[in-house]
């Protein structure tokens, strides 16, 4: 939704807590900022597997 209507209210808000709270959310969370594009560059890659 979020990737359709980015600027919908309830995805700026969701945005933000992902911006501000990355890293004190549980892996699900994480996994939701990092889909709708709003996780904080990771240091290194988390949980990725590479080819």
């Amino acid at each position: 939704m979020c990737n359709r209507e980015p600027n919908t209210k309830m995805c700026v808000q969701v945005r933000d807590q992902c911006t501000q709270k990355y890293a004190n959310l549980p892996a699900g969370g994480q996994r939701l900022c990092r889909q709708i594009g709003a996780a904080p560059k990771p240091d290194a890659p988390i949980g990725m597997h590479t080819a």
